[in-house]
């Protein structure tokens, strides 16, 4: 009985330790996974915290964060300093300003009556020129010499070779009849003959030596300017042959010129406050002002009323003779929103400006036009005060845009 009792209690202790070792490993399998779990999770939000912050950074660093997609807007065209400076880049800013009502007309360009006269040569010959300045424009004074005509080439005629060989030839006849008519192997009259045809060679040689004036021409003869004035024409070149009385030069007594033009008989009321004008003749660039109204036409002439205003060529830059193309500035206009001409660029038919935003950035805005006057423009629409125009460059700016090109250091 001890004994089965004994083994009875052996066997439970047994059976006690196996479940304790049991629930040690248990245990002990539970706390591992548990810190490996602990240490993944670890790694995993170390790891998440690395890629948030790189995120940040990168967004930071390519400007797609909020702030830095405001600076550069998808529309805009970013052109550097450098690019700005070789392309003359300009800017002006826009501000309300006064402005003219503007007529279009057609004009032409022509002399001041009874201001023009003519320099004609005084001899046939070679022309060269006094001065080195040709230049149409050039201020003349009276007697002042315009050009040499030399005749050098010409004393040396055919009228003076024959004349001189007919002499010759008759002094010969003449020397040889004198020692055969002593011999009776010429006759008298014969002799006689010869001694005529040598007189007469004789006096057709002297009308045919060079005088003083064939030697003045031959050393040349001055053309003087009949009066002062400036130089509107040249009518012959250097080197050039000229005859005696043909046109060498046309001399206009004053620099002044005048532009006249014809205006609808409609727009009287218009004209009648008509103080300036802009104009610009064909082949130029350039737009010129004048403010010498000197004649008005009435309404009752005709269908186009003449107008004409004075202005001053000293330089020779204006040609007259043809025709111009004219604004005339009328009454004023308060608070007009105006660009230059060179600001505009045309697409399809539509007008454009470019804004600047920024040091680098620029934007293509449409605009509206309303009149010109030769030089700048109304915009009636798509400007406000204050923005900024480029108004030279502007065709560089549009190159970029269209070719997309972004300088170095400007990523989005």
């Amino acid at each position: 009985m001890s004994k089965f009792i004994t083994v009875l209690l052996v066997a439970a202790l047994g059976f006690a330790g196996c479940k304790s070792s049991t629930g040690a490993h248990d245990a002990h399998d539970h706390e591992g996974h548990d810190h490996a779990a602990e240490a993944a999770h670890e790694e995993h939000g170390e790891h998440a915290g690395h890629n948030h912050e790189a995120e940040e950074a990168h967004a930071e660093e390519t400007g797609h964060a909020e702030e830095g997609h405001e600076e550069h807007a998808e529309d805009e065209i970013v052109f550097t300093h450098e690019q700005a400076e070789a392309a003359g880049l300009t800017v002006e800013t826009v501000a309300p300003a006064q402005f003219r009502q503007v007529i279009r007309a057609s004009g032409r360009i022509e002399n001041a009556l009874g201001g023009e006269v003519t320099a004609v040569a005084t001899t046939s010959g070679v022309v060269s020129f006094a001065g080195t300045n040709r230049a149409p424009g050039t201020p003349v004074t009276k007697n002042q010499t315009l050009v040499t005509i030399s005749a050098s080439s010409l004393v040396d005629s055919d009228a003076a070779a024959r004349a001189r060989i007919e002499f010759e030839a008759a002094e010969r006849d003449f020397r040889r009849a004198e020692e055969l008519v002593e011999d009776k192997i010429v006759s008298q009259r014969e002799f006689d003959e010869a001694r005529r045809r040598l007189e007469t060679a004789r006096a057709a040689l002297g009308s045919a030596a060079p005088t003083a004036t064939s030697t003045a021409a031959a050393t040349g003869v001055s053309v003087a300017a009949p009066t002062g004035g400036y130089i509107k024409e040249w009518l012959v070149g250097a080197g050039e042959y000229v005859a005696t009385g043909q046109p060498i030069a046309t001399i206009a007594q004053s620099d002044k010129l005048q532009l006249r033009v014809e205006v609808s008989a409609g727009r009287w009321s218009e004209l009648r406050t008509v103080t300036e004008a802009n104009f610009t003749t064909p082949g130029s660039e350039t737009v010129r002002r004048t403010d010498r109204l000197i004649a008005q036409g009435r309404a009752s002439e005709g269908a186009y009323i003449p107008v004409t205003f004075e202005f001053s060529n000293a330089d020779g830059s204006v040609p007259t003779g043809v025709p111009a193309e004219v604004w005339l500035l009328g009454a004023p206009i308060v608070d007009a929103l105006t660009v230059p001409k060179s600001a505009l660029t045309e697409q399809q038919g539509l007008h454009f400006v470019y804004l600047q935003h920024g040091p680098e950035d620029y934007a293509r805005q449409e605009v509206t036009l309303g009149a010109d006057d030769g030089q700048r423009v109304v915009v009636s629409k798509g400007l406000k005060a204050g923005d900024r125009v480029v108004t030279r460059g502007a065709t560089q700016v549009r190159l970029a845009a269209m070719a997309g090109v972004i300088p170095e250091g400007h990523t989005h």
